[in-house]
């Protein structure tokens, strides 16, 4: 049980392009509203070299929820988040997962570079965004497996810093408590997470078995 308060990293992170998530993404935008059978042929093309620039690994640890209110969540002893959306998220859970994944700079880069090759790069931003996101996913459900056999219940549902009126700050205590540095990503001033597809959220952690809690 000690073992899951420490960082535990997957690296590489294997993870699938998730094309139908990508389509459906490419679908709310303009500029790949009507596309030729031709055409299509191209962009799967491009989704597929987009993949290839993807390096995902995450890493992702258990948190102590001290105290649960309607507007305050204290984690990890002095960790505090006022948030009314927060604190509804974390009530009733014994521990909060805590997880972060990137897919490093390549497509980022591959975007600054392509110049004005406006249709690519879209489609290399929406693959980018859903292989993160898929990351993430893979890294939550390595994380169940491996929680279900301390009797421990990792929920699906998902919540990241900057939603719910939690400031985009506590981000720096996640990367301190994650060591997100050695995964190679860093933060801005205005604590923008960089490479730019990177992603970090909560999940609830409920004990339903406590016979393997030693």
């Amino acid at each position: 049980m000690e073992k899951f308060f420490k960082c535990t990293t997957i690296d590489p992170l294997v993870s699938a392009l998730p094309e139908a998530a990508v389509w459906s993404r490419l679908g709310r935008n303009r500029f790949l509203s009507r596309i030729t059978p031709a055409m299509e042929v191209q962009l799967k093309m491009a989704m597929l070299q987009a993949e290839s620039l993807c390096r995902p690994r995450g890493r992702w640890r258990l948190l102590p929820v001290k105290v649960c209110s309607e507007q305050l969540t204290l984690l990890d002893g002095s960790w505090q988040i006022f948030s009314e959306a927060f604190a509804q998220f974390a009530a009733g859970a014994d521990f909060l997962w805590l997880g972060a994944v990137t897919i490093g700079s390549g497509i980022a880069d591959w975007i600054k570079s392509s110049g004005d090759d406006l249709t690519t790069s879209v489609v290399y931003d929406a693959v980018g965004s859903e292989c993160a996101d898929q990351a993430l996913a893979n890294l939550q459900q390595i994380a169940a497996q491996s929680l279900r056999r301390y009797g421990l219940e990792l929920a699906h549902r998902r919540f990241s810093i900057g939603y719910g009126q939690v400031d985009l700050q506590h981000q720096q205590r996640v990367f301190e408590l994650l060591e997100l540095h050695d995964l190679g990503m860093s933060l801005s001033e205005s604590c923008i997470m960089q490479p730019e597809k990177s992603v970090t959220a909560f999940a609830r952690v409920k004990q339903i078995n406590v016979q393997n809690m030693e």
